[in-house]
């Protein structure tokens, strides 16, 4: 098969503990077109050593000062030239075989605005491997309520999504992603989730910024909320999906629910390719039918 180019980029600062790691679990993939790209913030520890010893491998790399992760990560794909884009933090995990697999699900849709998101594992000393696997239909709503999204070391994007979406937000230090990953899937692209496939670990320790910053990452998600709550495209997603859920309740008459979900196919038409519309739909048509066997 045409193997389509990936960049992978991998931002760092003082990681040199495990950043070795992350390095392999990419090179060790073996992609025949890979372009792997290191934004190191100027690192005092043994990271320079470290991207030294694989330069030969590493497409482009650079230390330098930066204001945080999400101008490390903008600061790499200014450089990128792959067609289907990722970032892999540097204490975290591809597992063997995934950027094959992604190849495979995006071969024929390079050219559209496509984000996919994989199952990942959460893992770390003294705790469980813990499963994560992609939401199915995301609800914006939920979204705009808690700092969880996607999975970020098993989601992948089409270049020219990226392009649509525009850079990370620099200005947040911990949300960026999902604030990216929000605009990916709710205004200018489609998601596919892949449950079959683990892609990525997600490595926990004392100096993981989830770990660190959940005062930030609250305050910054309850930024996103009100700021989206008031742009009249999210506005509708959120209306269409309130009339959805109006209409499973059974205390309303068939021809209001009827309506309501008029209504949300009015407010986003998306909504009738989702499987949350699909199933007040099929609710409905059930209800028809038993209501109708009881009267008869």
């Amino acid at each position: 098969m045409h193997w389509p180019r990936i960049t992978i980029v991998t931002p760092s600062f003082n990681q040199g503990k495990y950043l070795e790691q992350t390095i392999c679990s990419i090179l060790e993939q073996h992609y025949p077109n890979l372009e792997y790209i290191i934004v190191d913030g100027g690192s005092s520890d043994n990271s320079l050593e470290i991207i030294r010893k694989y330069e030969p491998w590493i497409t482009y790399w650079v230390s330098e000062k930066d204001n945080g992760q999400a101008q490390a990560i903008n600061k790499g794909f200014r450089n990128s030239t792959g067609a289907i884009h990722a970032y892999v933090n540097s204490d975290d995990l591809l597992t063997e075989g995934t950027l094959a697999k992604v190849a495979k699900v995006l071969k024929n849709r390079i050219k559209s605005p496509i984000i996919v998101s994989f199952a990942g594992i959460i893992f770390g000393e003294d705790r469980k491997d813990e499963l994560r696997l992609p939401q199915v239909y995301p609800r914006l709503k939920y979204w705009l309520a808690y700092p969880e999204s996607l999975f970020q070391p098993s989601t992948f994007w089409t270049k020219v999504l990226h392009d649509r979406v525009g850079e990370f937000a620099e200005e947040l230090d911990f949300c960026f992603d999902k604030e990216f990953f929000l605009k990916c899937i709710f205004k200018y692209g489609q998601y596919i989730p892949v449950q079959d496939w683990v892609a990525s670990k997600f490595r926990l320790h004392s100096q993981s910024k989830t770990n660190l910053l959940d005062k930030v990452m609250w305050e910054e998600n309850n930024t996103i909320g009100k700021y989206y709550r008031n742009v009249d495209h999210y506005r509708n997603i959120l209306s269409a999906e309130e009339s959805i859920q109006k209409s499973f309740e059974n205390n309303r008459s068939m021809l209001e629910r009827f309506r309501l979900l008029v209504r949300a196919a009015w407010d986003d038409p998306r909504q009738l390719k989702s499987r949350f519309y699909f199933g007040a739909i099929r609710k409905l048509g059930l209800d028809v039918v038993y209501r109708s066997k009881a009267l008869s």
